[in-house]
Formats: C-alpha cells, sequence, structure tokens
C-alpha cells in the first residue's frame, strides 16, 4: 500500500510452487543499532568527534555549519538522516497506517545512503482495534504509554512520534529515555515517568533538539508533535541552523501530566483530604472510588467489585480498602492500600 524514498521498497509479492514470497532490495546498512553500537565502543561517554568519526566512515554527509563544536555537528547530521524518516511516517499516517515498532534496529541506510524504515511487522491500520496479546505489541524501551494501556480509541500515528523519540534521544545520547532492570521496570518508567531531557546528559546540545525530543516524549499523545510532517519539518530546520516551530510545553500543562501519571498518590492524597472534609459533614457514609486503569476494590477483606465503585455505604468504624491491579497489569502497578475512618455516619469519599 505504500511507496515512498525513505520506506524499504517492495518489489513484487505473489505465490509460486505453493510458496508465498516477497522481493525487496539488498541494502547495505548499517542499521541504526550497529551504528549505535560503533559509537559507543568508541569509548565517548556522549556522541562527539569520535562519532563524527564514525557517520564519516559510513558516508553520511558532513554537517552544514561545520565550525561549530563536535557535539553539535553530530546532532545535526542526526537530524538530518532522521528528516525523510519522519517525512515516510507522516505519508504512512496519512494512510491510516502505524508502524509501532520505531526503533534503531529498523532504521539502515540504502545504497544511497538514505535512511529507510525498514521492517514492520507490527504494522497495523488506525481502525484495526488491538485486543489480547497484542496490546503488547513493540519493544518496550521504545513504546509509547498508549501502547502499555490502550486507549478505547486505539492507536494514532503519535505513538509512532513517541518511539521515533525515543530513537532519537538514544542516538543523541547513547541512552534510553526509559530502561529499567526489568520488562516491568521499563514498562512502569514509561508510565509513571517523563522522559529525561537529552541535555541532561549532553549540555553540549542546543536546545532546539532538547524541544524537538521532549515534543516527541510527551506523555500525552495531545501534546506530542500533531503530525510526523511537523515533525520533520523541525528536524530539517534544525539540520540547516535555522530556528525550529514547535515550543516546550508549559509548566502547567506539566502539572496536570504529573497528576495523571501520579494518579495513586494523587488519589491516595484526595482520598484522604476528602475524608477529612467529610468527618465534619453530617450525610450517611458512602465511598467513592476511580482509578486508572481499572482496579479490583477489596473492603475489609471482601471484594466488591471492579472500579469505578459509586456510594458504597460504610458502617461506623475503621475498614481496610485494597485496590490491586487487574491480573494482566500486575507487573507494571502496585497495589494502593488505605484506611478509611467513619464516625456518627458521616460522609467520607
Amino acid at each position: 500500500r505504500h511507496q515512498h524514498d525513505h520506506v524499504v521498497a517492495l518489489y513484487d509479492s505473489g505465490e509460486m510452487g505453493g510458496r508465498l514470497y516477497y522481493t525487496m532490495p539488498v541494502l547495505p546498512g548499517p542499521t541504526f543499532a550497529e551504528l549505535l553500537a560503533e559509537i559507543r565502543a568508541t569509548g565517548e561517554a556522549v556522541p562527539a568527534e569520535k562519532a563524527n568519526a564514525v557517520l564519516d566512515a559510513h558516508g553520511v554527509a558532513p554537517s552544514l555549519l561545520p565550525d561549530e563544536p563536535p557535539p553539535v555537528q553530530y546532532a545535526r547530521r542526526i537530524a538530518a538522516c532522521l528528516v525523510g524518516v519522519a517525512e515516510a511516517l507522516g505519508a504512512m499516517h496519512a494512510e491510516d497506517v502505524l508502524h509501532r515498532d520505531m526503533k534503531p534496529s529498523n532504521l539502515m541506510f540504502d545504497t544511497a545512503r538514505r535512511t529507510v524504515v525498514a521492517d514492520f511487522p507490527n504494522a497495523r491500520t488506525k481502525d484495526q482495534r488491538i485486543t489480547g496479546d497484542e496490546e503488547w505489541l513493540g519493544t518496550p524501551a521504545y513504546m509509547s504509554p498508549e501502547q502499555i494501556v490502550p486507549p478505547a480509541a486505539g492507536l494514532e500515528g503519535s505513538a509512532d512520534v513517541y518511539a521515533f523519540g525515543a530513537t532519537l534521544h538514544e542516538l543523541l545520547t547513547l541512552r534510553l529515555p526509559h530502561q529499567g532492570d526489568t520488562v516491568a521496570e521499563t514498562l512502569a518508567q514509561v508510565i509513571r515517568k517523563r522522559a529525561p531531557s537529552v541535555r541532561d546528559a549532553n549540555p553540549a546540545l542546543p536546545r532546539d533538539i532538547e524541544t524537538i525530543v521532549a515534543r516527541c516524549l510527551e506523555p500525552e499523545p495531545k501534546d506530542r508533535y500533531a503530525d510526523a510532517v511537523r515533525l520533520a519539518g523541525d528536524l530539517s530546520a534544525f539540520a540547516h541552523g535555522a530556528d525550529i516551530h514547535t515550543r516546550p510545553v508549559g509548566w502547567m500543562r506539566r502539572s496536570v501530566q504529573f497528576v495523571g501519571r501520579n494518579r495513586k498518590v494523587v488519589a491516595a492524597a484526595l482520598v484522604v483530604l476528602a475524608a477529612a472534609l467529610g468527618y465534619y459533614l453530617t450525610r450517611p457514609a458512602r465511598l467513592t472510588l476511580r482509578t486508572m486503569p481499572v482496579g479490583v476494590v477489596e473492603i475489609d477483606g471482601t471484594v466488591m467489585g471492579r472500579t469505578p465503585l459509586s456510594e458504597v455505604e460504610l458502617a461506623p468504624g475503621t475498614h481496610s480498602v485494597l485496590v490491586r491491579p487487574s491480573d494482566e497489569l500486575a507487573a507494571v502497578f502496585e497495589s494502593l492500600t488505605f484506611e478509611v475512618r467513619v464516625d456518627r455516619m458521616e460522609h467520607a469519599h
């Protein structure tokens, strides 16, 4: 369905002798995962002179601003390499196709030294609902939060933009934005933590590339680039030393995001606060619980059902409440336990 200069070409496909086949060009490579391995092998803490030498060895065009420090030249060269990839994603998204597994090993050089997108085992159209085991398709360190806890409406192209940002972050710093000791830890970090700035790892990087990466890695899809074409435009501007168009997300929006990513802590605080307020209100004692994602609720050892629970009547006394994640999310989310004290049948939330 898709032909683009920066997507690996499909020449032909069909069936011969009872076997399905497809034909594609032979690509010289390397993949960007192999490129990263070569750069890491130089021993540089962050990409600089030796990293530029690795790019030279693979025929990557020099920076258009050669008088800048080596780390900045490297960043502009990497940005130039990925402009076409962002354009290809934009074209794919326009045709309602999602890649869903953007990462360095799926990017490689063709014979013209262009970066092309390869490997589409997880590709889906936007209107295909992702269910069952497919919810976890992707590579954890590059997956967007909504790929881990899928939204009801399905994934959008912003999921690929997030993975693109994680790839760009790694290419610029040699570090992944999120990486735990286990898959569960990595998934939990993606959901709960904002990705660190690339300038935390390499202060020599310009603020414009920091802003581009941060915009890609925003936890909320609506806060990322509206489409990959705009991302390509900013990458091209940065590669040429021109001003980019996007701006960092403001502190107020980040505060809202913090609440969203730390729902358990905020929910517990709200429970305590509301219960304290309820102490002074003479109303029937009822408990209301809402969590995201859905959790199983036990009160005093009795399973009451799944959240959201509304207006659960409580007798006077102290009640133990346990909210635990569903089995499929037990490796990512911890249980929340708290007590609700009811005096003289007053209101508790």
